[in-house]
């Protein structure tokens, strides 16, 4: 095989440069034309795909390196752009994409394809495309748009560090916790050079983070909270919630703060890759025990994550979206109720947050939950009864100012599920979106 050095004093190499110059100057014409937008989406469609690939590293690099500043101006003017809001309730779905709003989503998406490898700009597209104030949280496919855009970038194939597993005593009391985190910590610290020791806190402060949030398991406090009884098994390398704590208390003596809040502030990108790895194990596991015990892992880990900062929006949003999409996709009993279960305690932690929490999503989280709570009652599913209760019962008073919402809860409350099946499937969507307004422009 030919080294990198062979490879670019080869012709070919010089004509694919030549090729990827004027594909890149294309795209640019094309959105600074008049062209029709399905023409211009189609367009981007085809460049994100040939980045979405993984190839050779030099491919990787050079595929990138040549999009130009003039390039990069024109999907920035794209993406920052203004959109209506109105534009929802005008097409159908399947229209929608080809609106300026699909427009400015899918070059979003593009330069979220362009930072699944590293090159000379990915810090600043991350910052860009990663930035609440870039989504409008009331248009469910501003949402979807933004979830889609972090699962582009999180699907990349990351390097993790390599970190033995140790037995960890399950201690209650915070000091006992901080002890055996610092245990833990210490022996790893034994083992690296204090070059990579260091650099776990700085470079690699993400992978740490997972590797400790994928091993908690905790049969007592999963068992307390969803009502089966699990065999308390131990093993020599998961620990409990309480020990979780310990670890992260630790890890925010070594920065002199809340290793949460800090990453928060500085790294939500961070937190958000931590919740995408622990909610797919969700979705991997095939046993129900370990399906139990998986989503428990997940909400102890978003019970870390507080409230009032900008990436509220992004972080509560996709906890809520993905256990919505459980719960709609759940065919079991069992599968419902922990993921009602689990809504319930998304519930009621922003309901206990509701100042802190932004106006705009915390409302969103709201009616996206009563939309599948509502489909699931309408499925027979009545393990979602007490939760829509919850919502439009005892939460409802959050949005008293707003007579419409609660007039429209109090007709949920007495049995949507059973109007509904009389309606049209239009007539349901015009009245859900009406509800989803409502809500969203709630002040």
């Amino acid at each position: 095989m030919k080294t990198p050095n062979e490879v670019e004093s080869t012709r070919i190499y010089a004509k694919f440069q030549k090729a990827l110059e004027r594909l890149y100057t294309s795209l640019t014409k094309v959105l600074k034309s008049g062209i029709q937008i399905r023409d211009k989406i189609a367009t981007l469609k085809s460049v994100q795909g040939i980045l979405m690939k993984d190839y050779e590293p030099l491919l990787n690099k050079v595929i990138r390196g040549h999009i130009e500043e003039d390039c990069f101006n024109s999907i920035h003017d794209v993406i920052r752009q203004d959109v209506s809001n109105d534009e929802e309730d005008n097409y159908y779905d399947e229209d929608i994409e080809f609106t300026p709003m699909g427009l400015k989503l899918n070059c979003i998406h593009l330069l979220a394809a362009y930072c699944r490898h590293r090159s000379e700009f990915t810090g600043d597209i991350m910052k860009c495309i990663l930035d609440p104030d870039l989504y409008n949280f009331s248009s469910s496919w501003e949402i979807e748009g933004a979830l889609k855009c972090m699962q582009i970038i999180n699907e990349v194939n990351m390097e993790h560090s390599s970190i033995e597993k140790y037995k960890i005593e399950t201690g209650r009391t915070k000091e006992s916790r901080v002890a055996e985190a610092s245990k833990m910590s210490q022996s790893t610290r034994s083992i690296l050079t204090n070059d990579k020791w260091s650099n776990l806190f700085v470079e690699n402060l993400g992978d740490l983070l997972l590797l400790t949030a994928e091993n908690v398991c905790d049969h007592v406090d999963a068992s307390q909270l969803f009502g089966f009884q699990l065999m308390n098994k131990t093993d020599s390398y998961t620990y409990s919630k309480q020990v979780f704590s310990g670890i992260l208390e630790y890890f925010g003596e070594l920065i002199d703060g809340c290793i949460m809040q800090y990453l928060c502030e500085n790294q939500p990108l961070v937190l958000l890759n931590v919740l995408f790895k622990l909610w797919n194990k969700v979705l991997t596991e095939k046993i129900f025990a370990h399906k139990l015990l998986a989503f428990h892992a997940y909400l102890v880990f978003i019970e870390k994550i507080p409230f009032g900062y900008p990436s509220d929006a992004i972080l509560y949003t996709f906890a809520c979206v993905s256990m919505c999409n459980g719960l709609k996709e759940a065919k079991t009993n069992d599968d419902v109720k922990i993921f009602v279960d689990g809504l319930q305690k998304l519930s009621k932690r922003v309901t206990d947050n509701w100042t802190l929490c932004n106006e705009k999503s915390k409302k969103l989280m709201l009616s996206k939950i009563i939309t599948i709570l509502d489909l699931k009652i309408s499925e027979g599913f009545n393990e979602c009864d007490g939760l829509l209760c919850y919502i439009t019962e005892d939460v409802k008073q959050e949005f008293a100012e707003s007579e419409d919402v609660v007039d429209y809860m109090k007709v949920m409350s007495q049995g949507r599920s059973t109007m509904y099946p009389m309606m049209s499937k239009i007539l349901f969507r015009d009245k859900l979106k009406t509800f989803t307004s409502n809500l969203s422009n709630a002040r």
